[in-house]
């Protein structure tokens, strides 16, 4: 389909406002756990604790840590 970026593909199957968990992320962006965590805890993708350990991320935080670095044209 044209007009899409490959960020728009990459997140195709989830809302903006989903929750994903930790090992959804690392599948989605082909990352390390470490790295999800690494990012979780410098501030760079914010993250949110369900009770004590479960951590979920927004699929749109994701979307803007992925964001194409010429605006868009992926």
């Amino acid at each position: 389909m044209q007009g899409r970026t490959e960020t728009d593909r990459l997140f195709s199957e989830f809302s903006p406002d989903q929750l994903v968990t930790v090992r959804q992320t690392t599948e989605l962006l082909h990352v390390d756990r470490a790295t999800v965590y690494k990012w979780l805890a410098d501030g760079r993708l914010p993250g949110y604790r369900l009770g004590g350990r479960a951590v979920r991320i927004r699929v749109a935080d994701l979307e803007a840590l992925v964001a194409p670095l010429d605006g868009g044209r992926a």
